[in-house]
């Protein structure tokens, strides 16, 4: 996989407007989600995302989240896991989302490491999620 010109990488999407259900991300051990920004699934979300799952290890210097970067105040993401190792050398880690607007029924597993670090999510609303 290869970042875009601003350094940012998503599994599946970089920005979502729509509607994404029951896909899956699964990265072998020997590849890896890397960039300057990394996101398991979607840097950005401003849609519904449901029944969807990344494996796998997203780095980043900056920031990495296991599953979203931003799910916006119009998104919504349900039913969703991450089960990943999440690692951000110079910034914030998140294991799930760095920050979300509305996510339920959502989990993420693994380790996560940053400058900061957040074993679900930095900043946002959750309901029924685990780490």
């Amino acid at each position: 996989m290869n970042a875009n010109s601003d350094g940012e990488i998503a599994g599946f999407v970089l920005v979502n407007n729509g509607e994404i259900n029951n896909c899956m991300v699964l990265e072998e051990s020997s590849l890896e989600i890397s960039a300057n920004k990394a996101y398991g699934f979607a840097k950005t979300n401003n849609g519904t995302i449901s029944y969807c799952l990344v494996t796998g290890n997203i780095t980043g210097t900056e920031e990495a989240a296991g599953f979203v970067g931003v799910n916006s105040e119009t998104g919504t993401i349900s039913n969703c896991y991450a089960n990943a190792d999440v690692t951000a050398s110079a910034g914030v880690a998140a294991g799930f989302a760095i920050t979300s607007s509305s996510t339920q029924y959502a989990y993420s597993v693994g380790t996560v490491t940053g400058t900061t670090a957040y074993g679900f999510m930095y900043h946002g609303n959750a309901s029924n999620c685990y780490t």
